[in-house]
C-alpha cells in the first residue's frame, strides 16, 4: 500500500506542490492564467456560426425522428424507419444533449437550448439523476471517512 503525504498549508514553498504533477506554484498560476486565456479566445470566438451549427443539427434530429415514425407505416420501409430514428436519438443524445447538458450553448439564451432546463430522454430521468447523484455523494462521502480514519456509517 503506498502512502501520501500531505502539502503544507501555511508558508511559502518553492518545490513542487504535487509529487505527481511537479510544478511549482509560480509555474501552476502561469498554467492557470494560459487556461484562462484559452477560456476567453474560445468566448471570444463563440457567434452566429456556433449558434447555426446546433440549430442545424437539431433540424436534422427532427427530421430523422418524424421520417422515421412516418416510415413504420410502410412495413417495407421499416430498416430505413430504424435507421432514420437511430441517428435520431444518436444526435439527441451525443451530439445535441449531451453538448448541452454541459453548458455549451447557454450563451445563446435559447430556453431549449438551456442547461439548466434542457433534459435529456432517458427512462425515469429525474429520479434516476437524483438516485445517481446521492449515490455518488454517499460514496465521495465515505472515502472522505475512510481517508480521515472516521469509522462512522452515517453523517
Amino acid at each position: 500500500m503506498t502512502t501520501t503525504q500531505a502539502a503544507p498549508t501555511a508558508g511559502p514553498t518553492t518545490g513542487p506542490v504535487s509529487s505527481k504533477v511537479p510544478l511549482t506554484p509560480e509555474q501552476l498560476k502561469a498554467f492557470g492564467e494560459e487556461m484562462d486565456a484559452i477560456r476567453q479566445r474560445v468566448l471570444a470566438d463563440l457567434g452566429e456560426a456556433d449558434a447555426a451549427y446546433i440549430r442545424k443539427v437539431v433540424k436534422y434530429q427532427r427530421g430523422l425522428e418524424v421520417a422515421g415514425r412516418a416510415m413504420f407505416y410502410l412495413p417495407p420501409a421499416w430498416p430505413l424507419a430504424v435507421a432514420a430514428l437511430s441517428l435520431s436519438k444518436i444526435l439527441d443524445n451525443m451530439e445535441i444533449g449531451h453538448n448541452v447538458m454541459h453548458g455549451q450553448y447557454d450563451w445563446m439564451g435559447d430556453p431549449n437550448l438551456s442547461s439548466r432546463i434542457y433534459e435529456r430522454h432517458f427512462v425515469n430521468r429525474k429520479r434516476a439523476c437524483v438516485e445517481a447523484s446521492d449515490n455518488f455523494i454517499s460514496v465521495i462521502k465515505a472515502s472522505m471517512r475512510k481517508v480521515s480514519g472516521t469509522t462512522r456509517c452515517r453523517d
